[in-house]
């Protein structure tokens, strides 16, 4: 995979300006040009295809084969399709065999967009949140696209904080039990079983898996202490990490060794901390704004993203970990309720609430644009996915 230095420019009324300097995947600062040859565009599949490529940034299709980088070519062999990829620049061509469903669609897509890019491919992510269901909260199952929506829970109770191991594999999320009691609900994504792997009257919250999926860290909250817990899922032994008379939500792995970050209100309002778990020490991380919250990193390059309160709207901001470097991603009167950083580190993923309906975008950082990719009739909270 290649890496470069990108550097964002903000300018501030039109008369001051600073560079940040981000280190992240590939961002192909010049689009990709590419032609499409005429296609069948009645097909759902093909449309979905063509069309996802065509809304990405770093890609430009234009009109005639001349001068372009790439050619694709689809053709309906009965079945299936095939996908012809030219580089008219080397005079190579790939060919790719897609099966008339969505996984084989989107794990070609993101072969084809890995060829192009030398960067990992975003189309197979799994999207996963909590929904109100009928006046309670469930949790689904979505691709990127919102094609395929599955509810994976079907509880009494409220199901919230779902968090999505690194490999795809598992979901935990809290869930409400009707004694009092809060559980963390393990669910096996292959076959959809799920497990209680810890109860307890506490208020258990869900937080994200360790890097090699083994562990959930969460929060356990009496009324008086918050506790920071570390589960082997497999056993189901949990190791008390942190505790603190603060308030301590959103506990996710920094992709270091022995590193998390969490949310806090230590010294007030909300903000992110670094706890280094030999240490037992938390540094502050967020001082740029009176309320920080919803952290969310890369495997890569030593930088996070955040959701901050701006004049009463949650914004996003990408950040050092000193929080001496600082980008604003979002501007204007939009308020933005979760965000997720991808496996390729381009991309972050957040969603908007207008009321009635739920929008999800995908974030290309380099150029700051945001794409849509799907709206849903509900709202949605507590947005994560790989």
């Amino acid at each position: 995979m290649k890496k470069i230095i990108v550097f964002v420019t903000l300018f501030f009324c039109a008369i001051s300006a600073y560079a940040i300097k981000i280190t992240i995947t590939d961002p192909n600062i010049r689009p990709f040009r590419v032609f499409a040859y005429p296609y069948d565009e009645k097909n759902q599949f093909l449309n979905i295809f063509f069309s996802s490529f065509k809304s990405l940034p770093n890609f430009e299709f234009v009109e005639e084969p001349r001068s372009v980088d790439y050619t694709i070519k689809a053709e309906d062999a009965g079945n299936d399709f095939k996908i012809t990829l030219s580089n008219e620049k080397t005079g190579e061509f790939f060919v790719y065999q897609i099966k008339k469903n969505y996984p084989s669609l989107y794990l070609t897509m993101d072969k084809i967009y890995e060829k192009i890019t030398e960067t990992k491919g975003v189309f197979s992510t799994k999207l996963v949140f909590s929904m109100n269901w009928y006046g309670k909260r469930e949790i689904f199952l979505s691709d990127l696209l919102g094609k395929t929506l599955k509810k994976l829970t079907d509880n009494k109770k409220d199901s919230i904080c779902p968090k999505m191991s690194f490999d795809r594999k598992y979901i935990v999320y809290t869930l409400y039990e009707n004694d009092g009691a809060t559980s963390l609900r393990l669910v096996n994504i292959n076959d959809y079983t799920e497990k209680n792997i810890y109860s307890s009257k506490e208020l258990n919250l869900a937080g994200g898996f360790s890097s090699d999926n083994r562990y959930v860290y969460f929060i356990s909250y009496d009324g008086k202490q918050s506790k920071i817990f570390k589960l082997d899922v497999n056993i189901g032994k949990e190791v008390l990490l942190y505790k603190s008379r603060a308030r301590i939500v959103s506990p996710i792995t920094t992709f270091k060794e022995d590193e998390l970050l969490f949310v806090s209100d230590e010294y007030g309002s909300p903000q992110i901390f670094l706890f280094n778990e030999k240490e037992k020490s938390i540094k502050r991380v967020t001082k740029s704004h009176s309320y920080a919250t919803s952290p969310t990193v890369p495997r890569e390059s030593g930088y996070l993203a955040y959701l901050a309160q701006v004049n009463g709207k949650n914004q996003i901001f990408l950040s050092s970990f000193d929080n001496n470097e600082l980008v604003p991603l979002s501007y204007g009167n939009s308020s933005y309720d979760d965000i997720v950083w991808l496996e390729n580190p381009r991309f972050l993923l957040t969603s908007r609430n207008d009321g009635k309906h739920s929008i999800v975008f995908l974030i290309d950082i380099p150029t700051q644009k945001y794409v849509k990719l799907f709206d849903i009739k509900g709202n949605i909270s507590y947005l994560n996915g790989y």
